[in-house]
């Protein structure tokens, strides 16, 4: 496998930033998002469930029954995903399903794939994998698929990439450094806006999305967060109305979105009350329930009604629901009928992932009767994909 070191000083006259040496990744560059479809044949149609592994560099990837939730067997993709570990996602796929984006910490850098089928078969592209001078920690891809996001906390920096909507190579655009602790990028589902946490500081960066040379922060941007709170992750509803941080101190701060400008404000009774310390959340699709994972006694799904107008979270009844083994991460398929959460597995043979099935009157889950699920091995993290 060649490994396509970054130049210094790209023909993007990237001058203005030599402390990483970062420049165009190689190829030209194409901004349209392209057409659907996965690269030869495409992706199967369906629900898949990516599985990331505490001990296995394939990145796995399971099917999902739409109609009963069930989960296939874990089964290699073809792709690698060294050291992808933690619950903030480490996987980005283009809105086009035709390139999957995948961080590799075992040597630095990024891995681009076409996605071919049957089912998901990934294919690295000629000029991937690219290596970075620093580890990153988060990417993710704006909605209409131009753009990729990259953050580390080493240096405290943030990387927009040119997507080629063609070939699926990189192309740095800019490099934005500030003084925080950055963990993870996330963006809004209407493709305006990025957001990043400091967890130290205790802080929400906003900037706009537009693919210039460098990134133009949102008014106002850092955003404090209330009772000095410190941010363990980034999710947003599934309208963009409002954006939510489990807090290091206990309790969820949340925050209204100005959808003109990209400005938070915080939400009447933020940061809302946990159970216990919440360490990692998930969205459904419809905007309407907030599900979390506590990291003391993490045998347990908190949810979360969230208010339409209001955004403020209020526990449903049952809340919260006891699961059967401690888990380490949560995902909620694309359809917003099953939820999906790795134990937190001691020894090979209890390698699984637990599914519940979501009350869309109520947001209560309920295990499924063919649960629990064979997973790869040591699962850390999974994240949900539909191709239609």
């Amino acid at each position: 496998m060649r490994k396509n070191t970054w130049q210094k000083y790209a023909m993007l006259a990237l001058m203005s930033f030599p402390i990483l040496g970062l420049a165009n990744c190689g190829g030209s560059s194409s901004g349209s998002s392209g057409g659907s479809g996965g690269g030869a044949g495409g992706a199967s149609a369906g629900g898949y469930l990516w599985e990331f592994s505490l001990i296995d560099g394939d990145l796995f990837f399971a099917t999902i029954d739409s109609s009963t939730g069930q989960l296939g067997a874990p089964t290699s993709s073809g792709g690698e995903a060294c050291n992808s570990l933690g619950t903030i996602p480490s996987i980005a796929v283009t809105p086009s399903d035709r390139f999957v984006f995948v961080i590799d910490k075992c040597f630095t850098g990024i891995h681009v794939y076409s996605v071919n089928g049957p089912g998901i078969a990934l294919t690295e592209i000629s000029e991937s994998p690219y290596e970075l001078p620093e580890d990153i920690d988060s990417i993710v891809i704006d909605p209409s698929g131009k753009f990729l996001y990259a953050v580390g906390m080493g240096q405290g920096t943030i990387l927009q990439f040119d997507v080629n909507a063609t070939s699926g190579e990189l192309t740095l655009l800019s490099t934005t450094m500030v003084s925080a602790d950055i963990r993870q990028v996330i963006t809004d589902p209407h493709g305006k806006f990025i957001f990043v946490n400091d967890l130290t500081g205790g802080h929400v960066y906003a900037y706009l999305i537009g693919g210039g040379s460098s990134l133009a922060a949102v008014p106002g941007s850092p955003f404090v967060v209330p009772a000095n709170g410190q941010p363990i992750s980034l999710t947003m509803d599934g309208t963009g109305s409002f954006l939510y941080a489990p807090l290091i101190s206990g309790g969820i701060a949340g925050f209204g979105v100005n959808g003109s400008t990209g400005a938070l404000s915080d939400l009447g009774g933020s940061p809302f009350v946990t159970s216990e310390q919440p360490f990692t959340l998930a969205a459904d699709s419809s905007g309407k329930y907030l599900y979390a994972i506590d990291a003391v006694s993490s045998n347990a799904i908190e949810v979360f009604g969230i208010g339409g107008a209001t955004g403020a979270l209020t526990a449903i009844n049952g809340s919260p629901f006891t699961t059967p083994a401690a888990l380490n991460s949560l995902a909620i398929d694309p359809s917003g009928k099953f939820v999906y959460a790795t134990v937190n597995t001691t020894t090979l043979a209890d390698s699984s992932i637990l599914g519940f099935a979501i009350d869309a009157s109520n947001g209560s889950i309920s295990a499924l009767p063919t649960s629990p699920y064979l997973a790869a091995p040591f699962p850390v993290d999974v994240v949900s994909l539909n191709v239609p």
